[in-house]
């Protein structure tokens, strides 16, 4: 019961990250609650049986604006998902990482079992075991947490992993 209710709150907060996907860049906070500054990759296809084209979208973070001062989230293009590697802060030491938190761990591991079942799973979501992941539109969600906190260094880190 206990493994079920993890991962049913990953599907949860997975979708809920997904479905606020545009306010992940601009970030539009409610007063006095600090929003996480992040670089979102997606991509929108032309068809929808088409591949997503992924397009690292840039981040147009307002220096004055009121989000953290400590972590960026990213979102993984799919060949990054796809590898399902365990990172760690040395894979972020140019922006001075000292945590990674990866937010869909519990949603990962699901569609990783999935994949490794059958890697030609049918577009229909609703066709995986009546689960709500669509595993070719899933992409993992990662928080870095930076050794030294402010604005600036959350700004530079952004810049920082836009150039990867």
């Amino acid at each position: 019961m206990k493994k079920y209710c993890k991962i049913m709150l990953a599907i949860v907060l997975t979708f809920t990250v997904f479905a606020a996907q545009g306010t992940f860049l601009a970030p539009t906070a409610t007063p006095g609650f600090p929003t996480t500054a992040a670089v979102l990759v997606s991509g929108v296809p032309q068809n929808p049986e088409d591949e997503p084209e992924e397009v690292k979208i840039r981040s147009e973070v307002d220096p004055n604006g009121n989000f953290t001062d400590n972590r960026v989230t990213i979102v993984l293009t799919k060949d990054a998902t796809r590898q399902f590697k365990a990172y760690t802060p040395e894979d972020f030491s140019e922006i001075g990482c000292v945590r990674v938190t990866d937010l869909t761990r519990h949603t990962a591991y699901w569609v990783r079992e999935r994949l490794s079942k059958d890697p030609d799973l049918p577009a229909n979501p609703e066709a995986e075991e009546g689960m709500m992941v669509d595993v070719h539109k899933f992409r993992r969600i990662l928080t870095l947490t930076l050794a030294e906190p402010s604005k600036e260094n959350v700004i530079s880190a952004i810049r920082q992993l836009e150039r990867r």
